[in-house]
């Protein structure tokens, strides 16, 4: 299979590095090469954390180039505008609809863009959707659970090469005992939502 590259960001605290490596640990069941890539920013205090990760039959580099990424995922609406340059013509961008002003943004009476506008910046993608992943996750009782709805959400857009088994064996190895179930049926009420709207 021909290399599939992903970027995934965020801010600190929101899982970012715990979807990375779950797509990375699923690609690796599967059989595949897999090479990943962690961007931390002030992550304890909810800067920007962004991760690479490709795989595919060989796979060299950790790094996804500007404007080459299958896909997108993005657990907060302005980091996806911050990474749009990952994003070109082939590129789907799945997005949780989240806004979180950085803390200067008050004091600095920063313009921060609203959802539609950060659509119509991905004018040019192959493909945009936004989930509510956070509100999702809240009701289900983990808040910080997003990133499963946003991961399942893709998964039922057909987004990423990967089978469910090897997805939710990921999910199951990757993530604490005690938050595993949970973590599972939000990857499916992602996935069902998806699949909703086809």
């Amino acid at each position: 299979m021909k290399p599939c590259s992903v970027v995934v960001c965020g801010v600190g605290g929101q899982g970012v590095l715990l979807l990375a490596r779950t797509l990375a640990e699923a690609a690796f069941i599967e059989g595949l090469d897999v090479v990943q890539s962690e961007i931390h920013g002030l992550a304890q205090r909810g800067g920007a954390v962004v991760a690479h990760v490709r795989f595919g039959s060989r796979v060299h580099s950790p790094l996804v180039d500007p404007y080459k990424a299958d896909l997108l995922l993005s657990l907060e609406a302005l980091e996806a505008l911050r990474n749009r340059v990952y994003a070109g013509r082939k590129t789907s961008v799945v997005c949780n609809m989240l806004i979180l002003p950085p803390p200067s943004a008050a004091a600095m009476r920063m313009k921060i863009p609203k959802l539609d506008e950060i659509k119509e910046a991905f004018a040019h993608a192959k493909l945009f959707e936004y989930v509510e992943a956070q509100r999702i996750a809240g009701e289900k009782g983990l808040p910080q659970g997003a990133n499963m709805v946003v991961l399942g959400f893709s998964f039922g857009l057909g987004l990423l090469p990967l089978s469910e088994k090897g997805l939710l064996e990921a999910i199951k190895t990757v993530v604490p005992d005690r938050y595993i179930e949970k973590n599972i049926e939000l990857f499916n009420v992602g996935r069902k939502v998806a699949e909703s709207r086809k």
